[in-house]
C-alpha cells in the first residue's frame, strides 16, 4: 500500500479562490473586481499550454513556479496579450 500525495495546482487553487469571490460579489466585492480575477485565470489557462509548449499541458504544480514562469506569464500578457501596464501589474 502507498502513500498517495496529492499536487496543489496553480489553477485548482485559483479556481476555487474565484469560486469563494464569487460569493462576496454584491456585498464586499463588486462584480467587475470578480471579473478582473475570472480573466487573469483564463488568461493563465490560456498561458501555461504555451510555456510548456504542450497543448495537453493544462495546469502546473505550484512547487513549479519560479522566477521564469513570472516573468514569462507578464510576457505573455504585455507582448501576445497586449495588455497595458497597469492591467498587467494588477493581473500579476
Amino acid at each position: 500500500m502507498g502513500i498517495e500525495t496529492k499536487t496543489n495546482t496553480l489553477l485548482t487553487i485559483f479556481k476555487k479562490m474565484n469560486e469563494e469571490k464569487f460569493k462576496e460579489v454584491g456585498t464586499s466585492l463588486s462584480l467587475n473586481t470578480y471579473k478582473k480575477y475570472d480573466l487573469t485565470y483564463r488568461r493563465l489557462e490560456e498561458f501555461i499550454p504555451v510555456k510548456f509548449k504542450k497543448e495537453n499541458y493544462k495546469d502546473i504544480p505550484l512547487t513549479e513556479i519560479n522566477e521564469e514562469f513570472i516573468i514569462g506569464f507578464r510576457n505573455f500578457l504585455r507582448v501576445d496579450k497586449k495588455v497595458g501596464h497597469n492591467a498587467t501589474s494588477k493581473m500579476m
